[in-house]
Protein backbone atom coordinates (compact mmCIF):
# COMPACT_ATOMS: atom_id res chain seq x y z
CA UNK A 1 0.00 0.00 0.00
CA UNK A 2 2.84 2.26 0.40
CA UNK A 3 3.85 2.23 -3.13
CA UNK A 4 0.70 3.44 -3.63
CA UNK A 5 0.90 7.44 -3.48
CA UNK A 6 4.36 6.87 -5.16
CA UNK A 7 2.21 5.26 -8.16
CA UNK A 8 0.33 7.28 -8.57
CA UNK A 9 3.22 10.67 -8.81
CA UNK A 10 5.44 8.86 -11.14
CA UNK A 11 3.01 7.71 -13.18
CA UNK A 12 0.32 9.86 -13.52
CA UNK A 13 1.93 13.13 -11.74
CA UNK A 14 0.03 16.29 -14.13
CA UNK A 15 -1.27 19.87 -13.23
CA UNK A 16 -4.36 19.39 -15.43
CA UNK A 17 -7.15 17.06 -13.93
CA UNK A 18 -10.08 17.30 -15.21
CA UNK A 19 -11.48 13.76 -16.56
CA UNK A 20 -13.26 11.68 -13.90
CA UNK A 21 -12.25 7.37 -14.46
CA UNK A 22 -15.67 6.43 -13.51
CA UNK A 23 -17.92 9.28 -12.09
CA UNK A 24 -20.35 6.18 -11.13
CA UNK A 25 -18.17 4.94 -8.73
CA UNK A 26 -18.94 5.88 -5.06
CA UNK A 27 -15.43 7.05 -3.75
CA UNK A 28 -14.57 7.62 -0.06
CA UNK A 29 -13.52 11.79 -0.59
CA UNK A 30 -9.97 10.90 0.15
CA UNK A 31 -9.75 8.96 -2.62
CA UNK A 32 -11.97 11.03 -5.33
CA UNK A 33 -8.59 13.17 -6.05
CA UNK A 34 -6.69 10.05 -7.44
CA UNK A 35 -9.64 8.97 -9.97
CA UNK A 36 -9.39 11.94 -12.71
CA UNK A 37 -6.79 11.61 -15.29
CA UNK A 38 -6.13 14.74 -17.82
CA UNK A 39 -7.78 15.52 -20.08
CA UNK A 40 -5.87 15.56 -22.27
CA UNK A 41 -4.55 12.54 -21.90
CA UNK A 42 -3.55 10.53 -25.35
CA UNK A 43 -2.01 7.31 -23.74
CA UNK A 44 -3.38 4.59 -21.15
CA UNK A 45 -0.71 5.63 -18.62
CA UNK A 46 -2.41 8.21 -16.63
CA UNK A 47 -6.22 6.65 -16.57
CA UNK A 48 -4.51 3.44 -15.21
CA UNK A 49 -2.32 5.36 -12.84
CA UNK A 50 -5.85 6.31 -12.10
CA UNK A 51 -7.86 3.36 -11.73
CA UNK A 52 -5.01 1.55 -9.70
CA UNK A 53 -4.04 4.19 -7.29
CA UNK A 54 -8.36 4.79 -6.80
CA UNK A 55 -8.79 1.23 -6.18
CA UNK A 56 -5.97 0.34 -4.12
CA UNK A 57 -6.97 3.85 -1.69
CA UNK A 58 -10.54 2.64 -1.30
CA UNK A 59 -9.46 -0.77 -0.56
CA UNK A 60 -7.53 0.25 2.23
CA UNK A 61 -10.04 2.37 3.63
CA UNK A 62 -12.91 -0.45 3.17
CA UNK A 63 -10.63 -2.79 4.57
CA UNK A 64 -9.99 -0.47 7.62
CA UNK A 65 -14.22 -0.10 8.25
CA UNK A 66 -14.15 -4.16 8.48
CA UNK A 67 -14.11 -5.55 12.20
CA UNK A 68 -12.39 -8.47 12.05
CA UNK A 69 -12.57 -11.49 14.29
CA UNK A 70 -10.29 -15.38 13.00
CA UNK A 71 -13.00 -16.40 11.44
CA UNK A 72 -14.32 -17.29 7.53
CA UNK A 73 -16.42 -14.34 7.18
CA UNK A 74 -13.87 -12.02 8.33
CA UNK A 75 -11.52 -13.82 5.31
CA UNK A 76 -14.17 -13.42 3.12
CA UNK A 77 -14.68 -10.30 3.67
CA UNK A 78 -11.32 -9.08 3.03
CA UNK A 79 -11.45 -10.65 -0.21
CA UNK A 80 -14.10 -8.90 -1.04
CA UNK A 81 -13.47 -5.35 0.04
CA UNK A 82 -9.80 -6.44 -2.08
CA UNK A 83 -11.49 -7.68 -5.31
CA UNK A 84 -11.62 -4.28 -6.79
CA UNK A 85 -8.16 -3.66 -6.16
CA UNK A 86 -7.36 -7.08 -7.51
CA UNK A 87 -9.00 -6.53 -10.88
CA UNK A 88 -7.59 -2.92 -11.15
CA UNK A 89 -4.17 -4.49 -10.62
CA UNK A 90 -4.85 -7.65 -12.98
CA UNK A 91 -5.20 -4.87 -16.27
CA UNK A 92 -2.24 -3.29 -14.93
CA UNK A 93 -0.45 -6.72 -15.28
CA UNK A 94 -2.02 -6.97 -18.87
CA UNK A 95 -0.71 -3.89 -20.31
CA UNK A 96 2.40 -3.59 -22.50
CA UNK A 97 4.23 -1.80 -19.97
CA UNK A 98 6.81 -3.58 -18.12
CA UNK A 99 6.98 -0.92 -15.49
CA UNK A 100 3.58 -1.40 -14.85
CA UNK A 101 3.52 -4.95 -14.57
CA UNK A 102 6.30 -4.63 -11.96
CA UNK A 103 3.84 -2.02 -9.94
CA UNK A 104 0.62 -4.34 -10.15
CA UNK A 105 2.49 -7.23 -8.90
CA UNK A 106 4.41 -5.09 -6.23
CA UNK A 107 0.96 -4.01 -5.15
CA UNK A 108 -1.00 -7.58 -5.53
CA UNK A 109 2.12 -8.58 -3.12
CA UNK A 110 1.57 -6.03 -1.28
CA UNK A 111 -2.13 -6.17 -0.94
CA UNK A 112 -1.74 -10.22 0.18
CA UNK A 113 0.67 -9.00 3.20
CA UNK A 114 -1.42 -6.21 4.36
CA UNK A 115 -4.52 -8.79 4.22
CA UNK A 116 -2.39 -11.64 5.95
CA UNK A 117 -1.35 -9.03 8.45
CA UNK A 118 -5.32 -7.83 9.60
CA UNK A 119 -6.27 -10.96 9.81
CA UNK A 120 -3.56 -11.83 12.06
CA UNK A 121 -4.43 -8.80 14.00
CA UNK A 122 -7.37 -9.80 14.83
CA UNK A 123 -6.14 -12.46 17.12
CA UNK A 124 -4.70 -11.55 20.35
CA UNK A 125 -1.09 -11.44 19.81
CA UNK A 126 1.15 -14.07 22.03
CA UNK A 127 2.86 -13.00 25.23
CA UNK A 128 3.09 -13.22 28.42
CA UNK A 129 -0.33 -15.59 28.79
CA UNK A 130 0.46 -18.74 30.36
CA UNK A 131 -1.06 -22.51 30.81
CA UNK A 132 -4.76 -23.48 29.06
CA UNK A 133 -5.13 -19.77 28.01
CA UNK A 134 -1.53 -19.81 25.77
CA UNK A 135 -2.56 -23.13 24.30
CA UNK A 136 -6.11 -22.04 22.83
CA UNK A 137 -4.30 -18.70 21.73
CA UNK A 138 -1.81 -21.45 20.11
CA UNK A 139 -3.84 -23.27 18.46
CA UNK A 140 -5.93 -20.13 17.35
CA UNK A 141 -2.91 -18.55 15.70
CA UNK A 142 -2.34 -21.73 14.43
CA UNK A 143 -5.42 -22.67 13.21
CA UNK A 144 -5.84 -19.21 11.39
CA UNK A 145 -1.94 -19.53 9.84
CA UNK A 146 -3.00 -22.51 7.93
CA UNK A 147 -6.29 -20.61 6.40
CA UNK A 148 -4.01 -17.82 5.64
CA UNK A 149 -1.36 -19.94 3.64
CA UNK A 150 -2.67 -19.00 0.00
CA UNK A 151 -2.56 -15.29 0.61
CA UNK A 152 1.08 -15.87 1.96
CA UNK A 153 1.46 -18.25 -1.21
CA UNK A 154 0.02 -15.51 -3.29
CA UNK A 155 1.81 -12.81 -1.75
CA UNK A 156 5.39 -14.40 -2.45
CA UNK A 157 3.93 -15.44 -6.35
CA UNK A 158 3.84 -11.54 -6.69
CA UNK A 159 7.22 -10.68 -5.58
CA UNK A 160 8.85 -13.65 -7.65
CA UNK A 161 6.60 -11.98 -10.42
CA UNK A 162 8.36 -8.82 -10.12
CA UNK A 163 11.47 -9.79 -10.21
CA UNK A 164 10.96 -12.20 -12.69
CA UNK A 165 9.80 -9.60 -15.10
CA UNK A 166 12.67 -7.27 -13.81
CA UNK A 167 15.01 -9.45 -15.15
CA UNK A 168 13.41 -9.71 -18.81
CA UNK A 169 12.93 -5.86 -19.33
CA UNK A 170 15.38 -4.59 -16.99
CA UNK A 171 14.91 -0.78 -19.17
CA UNK A 172 11.78 -0.97 -17.02
CA UNK A 173 13.99 0.00 -13.74
CA UNK A 174 14.61 3.27 -15.06
CA UNK A 175 11.60 3.93 -13.59
CA UNK A 176 11.60 4.86 -10.06
CA UNK A 177 8.87 3.10 -9.37
CA UNK A 178 9.35 -0.04 -10.82
CA UNK A 179 12.76 0.28 -9.42
CA UNK A 180 11.73 0.04 -5.66
CA UNK A 181 9.30 -2.05 -6.68
CA UNK A 182 12.07 -4.53 -7.75
CA UNK A 183 14.33 -3.51 -4.33
CA UNK A 184 11.19 -4.39 -2.30
CA UNK A 185 10.28 -7.48 -3.55
CA UNK A 186 13.54 -8.81 -3.35
CA UNK A 187 12.93 -8.52 0.78
CA UNK A 188 12.07 -11.49 2.90
CA UNK A 189 8.22 -11.05 3.99
CA UNK A 190 8.61 -11.14 7.91
CA UNK A 191 6.04 -14.12 8.66
CA UNK A 192 5.76 -13.15 12.51
CA UNK A 193 3.13 -12.97 14.65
Amino acid sequence: MRICLLLTLSLAASPAMAQSIDPSYSLPATCRALSYVPADARIDTPALAAKVSTAMCAVGQGMDRLALRDDDASRVALEQAAAPAFAALDEAARSNHPEWQIAAEHLRGELYVAMTVRMRNAIPPLGPTIGPSLAQLTQRHDALELQLTPWREGSTAAFAAVRRIAAAHPEATRDPVAAYAVRDSALPIVAAR
